[in-house]
This record gives C-alpha cells, sequence and structure tokens, in this order.
C-alpha cells in the first residue's frame, strides 16, 4: 500500500499528469488555466490538491489551493466519493467572474446542457462540504472584500446549510447564515449592529411555453435596527463616513429571472418599504440650504421622521414617496438614480409656510 501510493504521488506530480489537468479543466471552463503543481495527501484524509492555479480571465483569476477529500469509507468500498472542497486564498474580480461565467455559457451551449443523474453521473462527484478560505473579490468600482465560507451541500449540489463571514472590507464584520428548508431557504444576517431575516426561494428552471427555460428567484426580507453610517461607511478602516446615521428599518420583496447566472442580477426586481428612526444627514443643513437657496454647505440635518420605498430594476434605482420632517422643514418627492449615477426627479420642500 506504501509503495503505491509513492507511486501515486510521483506520477500526479510530473508534468505529463500536471499538463493533463490544465487541458481537462481548461475545456471545462472554456480558459486556458495554468497549475502550479499537484500533491496528494493521505493523511488525515486522502486528499488530491491543485497549488498556484491561474485561470487566464481577465482579469487573472489566482488560487492559491484547491483541495478535494475524498470520503475514506467509500474509497475502502470501492466507490469515490468526495467530502470536502477546500479552496483557499482566492483574487478575483467582478470583471473576471463576468468573463469566466460568459465563458461557461458557451461551454454549456456547445454541450447541449447535457446533465447526468446522481446515479453514477457527475452529481455522485460533487462534495458534501465546501470550504472557502479568505475569498478576495473586487469590485467593479476596485473595492476588495474577503469572505470566509462553509458550505453544506445536498444530494442534487444545492446549498442544505451556509455560513459566511465578511473578514475584511466594506461589510467587514457581517455574519450571513442560510439554512434550506422545504419551501426554499430561511435567511439570516448580522450588520452595522442589526438583523435581515427573511426566506428565500430558488433558484428554480421555470419550464415557460414557448421560451427558453431559465432560472428564477424570489424571496421576502425584514430588515430591523441597522445602523446606516456603518453600512454606508466608504472603507474598511477606522473612517466610517458616509452620508447619513440612524436605524433603518425596511420591508423588501425581490424576484429575478435570466436565461442564464449571468443575466439574474441584471433583472433583479425590488421593492423596499423603508424608516430610519433618529436619523442625521451628515454634510448639509436642510434649513440654511432652503433659506440660502442652495449656498450654504456642511452642516447637519437632524430629521424627526424620514420615511419612503426603494425600488430598483437591474441597476435603476428609483426612490418614491420620499417623506422627511425635520422641525419646521417638510419635504417629500420622487428621484431617480440611473445607472450612471445620474440623478433626476423632484423634491417639494416646505419650510413654515412657504413651499420652495
Amino acid at each position: 500500500l506504501g509503495a503505491g501510493l509513492f507511486v501515486l504521488q510521483q506520477w500526479i506530480g510530473t508534468d505529463d499528469f500536471r499538463n493533463r489537468v490544465e487541458v481537462l479543466v481548461g475545456s471545462a471552463l472554456g480558459k486556458e488555466v495554468v497549475v502550479g503543481s499537484l500533491v496528494v495527501d493521505i493523511w488525515p484524509v486522502p486528499a488530491v490538491a491543485v497549488n498556484a492555479l491561474q485561470i487566464k480571465t481577465r482579469p487573472l483569476m489566482r488560487i492559491e489551493r484547491v483541495e478535494v477529500r475524498a470520503v475514506l469509507s467509500g474509497l475502502l468500498a470501492g466507490r469515490l466519493e468526495l467530502a470536502t472542497l477546500l479552496v483557499r486564498r482566492v483574487e478575483v474580480s467582478q470583471t473576471a467572474v463576468d468573463d469566466l461565467i460568459q465563458s461557461l455559457s458557451r461551454v454549456q451551449a456547445v454541450a447541449g446542457n447535457r446533465t447526468a443523474g446522481p446515479d453514477g453521473g457527475s452529481l455522485a462527484l460533487l462534495p458534501r462540504r465546501l470550504i472557502l478560505d479568505a475569498i478576495s473579490w473586487r469590485d467593479q468600482n476596485g473595492a476588495a472584500t474577503t469572505i470566509d465560507a462553509d458550505v453544506r451541500l445536498d444530494a442534487a449540489g444545492m446549498p442544505q446549510q451556509l455560513r459566511m463571514t465578511v473578514v475584511q472590507g466594506r461589510l467587514q464584520g457581517m455574519l450571513v447564515w442560510l439554512e434550506r428548508k422545504a419551501a426554499g431557504w430561511d435567511v439570516a444576517v448580522d450588520v452595522a449592529g442589526g438583523t435581515i431575516k427573511g426566506t428565500l426561494k430558488g433558484p428554480t428552471a421555470p419550464a415557460v411555453q414557448g421560451k427558453k427555460t431559465g432560472l428564477a428567484f424570489n424571496g421576502r426580507l425584514e430588515t430591523n435596527n441597522v445602523e446606516l453610517e456603518l453600512l454606508l461607511r466608504r472603507s474598511a478602516g477606522n473612517d466610517p463616513g458616509g452620508p447619513m446615521r440612524g436605524k433603518l428599518k425596511a420591508s423588501t420583496t425581490f424576484a429575478a429571472e435570466a436565461d442564464d447566472l449571468e443575466g439574474l442580477l441584471a433583472h433583479l426586481r425590488t421593492h423596499s418599504q423603508f424608516s430610519v428612526h433618529h436619523a442625521v444627514l451628515h454634510g448639509v443643513d436642510l434649513v440654511r440650504a432652503v433659506k440660502t437657496v442652495g449656498l450654504n454647505q456642511g452642516g447637519e440635518t437632524r430629521l424627526d421622521t424620514l420615511t419612503g420605498q426603494v425600488v430598483t430594476q437591474g441597476r435603476v434605482i428609483e426612490l418614491q414617496a420620499l417623506n422627511a420632517r425635520s422641525g419646521v422643514l417638510s419635504a417629500h418627492g420622487d428621484v431617480v438614480v440611473a445607472t450612471n449615477r445620474a440623478l433626476s426627479g423632484r423634491v417639494f420642500v416646505n419650510l413654515g409656510a412657504k413651499v420652495v
């Protein structure tokens, strides 16, 4: 047995085997892949690991280690069952993810979306557990977020349980729990001193007559006591920043339908009814600004009430039925934030008996 394991380790470590893995993974992803090295571990459980993996997306995607651990009892019985997939120290950007998703879509289209059942097909090789260690993601604005996650998967490869922690970035300290129930998933989030709880249904693949089968999901979330100053902070540093502070309470529904994963976020629709308690606007004194026709800058405005609705369609944001009151000042209106962040709309401000 020892001699066999030694031979296996030597074979996997050869350039020929490494090149075969690069071709196999590259064909599955539709992108050129470079593998630094492959190793076999025996203790504490049998495992095969890929080190210094690079996927030639634009920009480059780097993964320090991908480790696959087998179920020992299955190996002793002559079956290959995967217990854990560990992915450690990944550097990836939103642009690279978009590039990879497009590539995977092309590969699936060429393959005709062939799938195998759980009896000896590809689903049998899905791991029971997925561990993500120090996964760093950079958004389109260059802001980086690093997460750790532990996911338990069911026989169909869908998350059964998930625990995720944001260890670095704008939402540092956020904890996310997800557990699958009969009707979907229960979601719980601890963020910015408050909680977000609700349900998520999907993603499903509805068959619509006369249309291409796609993906769909929907859900509802309840937000309580989330501190806006922490939620809107500009960075993970000591300066929280942000244009406002106050305790956010909101009720949100969301839904999306698309032909593939790439289009889900672009077609995401949300509707939120919100209120902010003890709201304070930083950087502007609205009473002075109204009196001076916008010439006043700086200061802050304490609001007695702030309520409204937020409706989103993809990256377009609409603020509807906004109502704010601060002493003798009251305001209401509607504002649209376009995809290029440009503002449009109309706000009416009442200062005593005068309307501006």
